[in-house]
């Protein structure tokens, strides 16, 4: 027989897995399938109950929940070429910019013309052609009734661009999901590199366009005791990230139970207490973590001695970029996510 269901709890597996020889290992167990009859709905059967009673009229457009059609310059979208919805969500955030935009758009190509021959190669017309997809109206005609929106003729293929961003670096040159803060980072730097030399005679300005993000971040640390000496210094960032914390959550009560009456399921599965019951996320405000972050710290090591540390902003940037920061380390020493709600 094949048509049993196995699962691998294996940490290099932990997935649905074929075994060849199930009836040799379940005779093992005095189990005959033979014998056997089915009693319950197998993964695939669960999978089609669960499309076919899906409400997608919450992403698509319906009679109680009509979706407007949009198309226009600045409402062209990026195709996902394979786990790169970081990369996407990055690029179109940032070519959205007004000063980007000026900068970038190449209405009359002199940009890549007056680039090396090897365009291909040339971060500066990457990105120029990538403004002039986004932000230009030849991906964005007139809307036209029955007309294909899947159309590859209205989406913007990033793949010249992906191969060379990604080029050389050990993560953004594969095929695998990345984090878009990390993506964004590199990205202006490498950017920064190229508008070195093409600052006004290639592209106008004289910043490279990192600078609208850029900042600084003062610590201040004092000795808890004895002289009380302090230390300031300064550090120049293009990201501010914000600590959430558990421990924050306004509803952390209400989550702490469920999690203990959930623990009681899994140990005395005949009193379930949490079935049915949706599981509350928690939910952090945004002003709390920025009082996280602006808090003092006390117990740092300086020159020897216990000291406090406090950390403020010390300039402002055009646009402040901001990362949520919810990984931790777990009670088994590994990392993981907070699964969290942070309204912004």
């Amino acid at each position: 027989p094949d048509g049993a269901d196995v699962y691998s709890y294996a940490p290099d597996e932990d997935n649905l897995v074929k075994d060849p020889l199930l009836a040799q290992h379940l005779e093992h167990w005095g189990i005959d399938v033979m014998k056997m009859e089915k009693t319950d709905k197998t993964l695939a059967e669960m999978q089609v109950d669960l499309n076919l009673n899906w409400d997608w009229s919450k992403i698509c457009e319906s009679g109680d929940k009509p979706l407007v059609r949009l198309r226009g310059p600045g409402l062209v979208g990026l195709k996902n070429l394979g786990q790169s919805c970081y990369m996407n969500s990055s690029v179109q955030l940032l070519l959205a910019l007004p000063e980007v935009k000026q900068r970038y758009m190449d209405a009359d190509f002199q940009i890549r013309k007056s680039g090396p021959s090897e365009v291909q190669n040339d971060l500066i017309s990457q990105v120029a052609k990538l403004a002039n997809g986004l932000n230009g109206p030849r991906y964005a005609p007139p809307l036209k009734d029955g007309e294909d929106e899947e159309d590859p003729k209205h989406v913007v293929a990033p793949q010249m661009f992906r191969t060379l961003i990604g080029r050389g670096h050990p993560e953004f040159s594969t095929s695998r999901q990345q984090d878009a803060a990390e993506f964004i980072q590199y990205f202006l730097e490498q950017l920064t590199r190229a508008e070195r030399s093409a600052l006004g005679s290639r592209v106008i300005g004289d910043r490279p366009t990192s600078g609208m993000f850029d900042f600084a971040v003062e610590e201040r640390m004092q000795e808890s005791s004895g002289s009380r000496r302090v230390k300031y210094s300064r550090t120049q960032e293009t990201m501010l990230g914000i600590p959430v914390k558990l421990e924050d959550a306004e509803n952390l009560a209400e989550v702490t139970a469920y999690k203990a009456a959930h623990e009681k399921d899994e140990k005395d599965p005949k009193k379930l207490k949490t079935e049915g019951v949706e599981e509350p996320k928690p939910l952090v405000q945004l002003s709390t973590c920025l009082a996280r972050l602006a808090a003092q710290e006390e117990g740092i090591q300086f020159r020897g001695s216990a000291a406090s540390k406090t950390t403020r902003m010390a300039t402002m940037p055009r646009y402040l970029l901001v990362q949520l920061r919810r990984y931790y380390v777990d009670e088994k020493w590994c990392p993981a996510k907070l699964d969290c709600k942070v309204p912004m």
